[in-house]
């Protein structure tokens, strides 16, 4: 069952869900490989980058070719709710298990569609040790706050870290004196 809108959120160290997540991840990936063929699973979200600030949930990114997109799909309804607050589109949807723990997002995509961005934004939080401050610092900017509100944000921060025209604020100059 999808959670409201008017949640609030709430980050912590992911040193203090590493373990566990991997674990869970490992599981996942081989079930999904399974039910999934010919497809690449990813670990995305905070928990894979490390450092973050994390809700402590696990994402994972399904990328499938364009002509077994549907099939997948298919196959992901019968076994997870789809995800309201997540993205959907022709060629990308957003799946949750929120009765695992940890909770669990699952972002079917099709590889180079529009919705196909999780895995680059990890990546290039993990190149970037300022970047990845940033979005920490937005986190902090929200905690306690409403999801819908963080979520809003971070569709933000994303869409600049990707298009490219994020440039992160150096720590000196965000410093009070």
């Amino acid at each position: 069952m999808s959670q409201l809108n008017d949640e609030t959120v709430s980050f912590s160290p992911e040193k203090y869900f590493r373990l566990r997540i991997e674990k869970r991840f490992e599981e996942l990936r081989n079930e999904l490989q399974a039910m999934v063929p010919n497809s690449e699973i990813e670990h995305v979200g905070s928990t894979a980058i490390p450092g973050s600030l994390t809700k402590g949930d696990l994402d994972i990114q399904v990328r499938i070719g364009k002509s077994e997109y549907s099939a997948a799909k298919d196959k992901l309804f019968q076994l997870y709710d789809v995800n309201h607050g997540g993205f959907t589109a022709e060629d990308a949807i957003s799946f949750e298990d929120y009765s695992s723990d940890p909770h669990v997002g699952i972002h079917l995509t099709v590889r180079g569609g529009s919705g196909d961005i999780q895995y680059l934004f990890r990546d290039r939080l993990i190149a970037s040790e300022p970047l990845r401050r940033e979005y920490d610092n937005l986190k902090r900017r929200y905690e306690g706050k409403s999801m819908a509100e963080y979520r809003d944000a971070k569709e933000k921060f994303v869409m600049r870290v990707l298009d490219g025209t994020a440039s992160p604020i150096p720590d000196a100059m965000t410093k009070k004196e």
